[in-house]
């Protein structure tokens, strides 16, 4: 993930939200980005801390606030657990810089998988789905340019590449490289 990121992003600040073990967070580090994250579990973010020596803040990413915006957000498999994910997104937006990139990776209702009763991703937890139109429509109501979708078919997930602030004119003129996943691009 990070690798792909780092496609349309050199290293910066970069906020991994919900990031559970902060393994993401490690790579980030190595990559060369100054990490930190934010977890609901106060569990979590004191398991992260006291292993690999990074900040994680315990709370919701809805009561968060920076003075510095991040380069990078990253929510990995977190969208579909909240009831207002355009809310969500607005206020992501909040965080980031004017051309920060926002990482999304999310259950995708609308692949094969999903038309059985077993799906891995039907969860109870689960609040939102989305398919690639559902999603690509929060994020433009939510005020984010997309840059790149795919799926991944082992996993079924949307993965996104999003900035609020992205110029057309740099898009257009393919300045901006992605990843496409097994699946292709969608």
């Amino acid at each position: 993930r990070i690798a792909a990121v780092r496609r349309y992003k050199s290293p910066g600040r970069l906020l991994d939200v919900g990031g559970g073990t902060g393994e993401l967070l490690v790579e980030a580090l190595r990559a060369g980005f100054e990490a930190l994250g934010i977890d609901l579990s106060p569990d979590m973010a004191r398991y992260v801390f006291n292993r690999y020596g990074i900040q994680v803040f315990c709370g919701d990413i809805s009561q968060f606030r920076t003075n510095e915006p991040f380069d990078v957000i990253l929510m990995s498999h977190v969208i579909e657990h909240v009831f207002d994910p355009v809310e969500l997104l607005c206020h992501v937006k909040t965080l980031l810089k004017e051309e920060g990139i926002l990482y999304i990776a999310t259950p995708n209702i609308a692949c094969w998988e999903a038309r059985w009763d077993g799906w891995a991703s039907y969860e109870p937890y689960h609040v939102t789905y989305f398919s690639p139109k559902t999603l690509r429509d929060a994020l433009q109501r939510s005020g984010y340019i997309v840059l790149n979708m795919y799926t991944e078919a082992p996993l079924s997930s949307l993965v996104q590449y999003v900035s609020p602030e992205y110029p057309e004119k740099s898009l257009s003129e393919g300045t901006l490289g992605g990843p496409s996943g097994p699946a292709g691009e969608i």
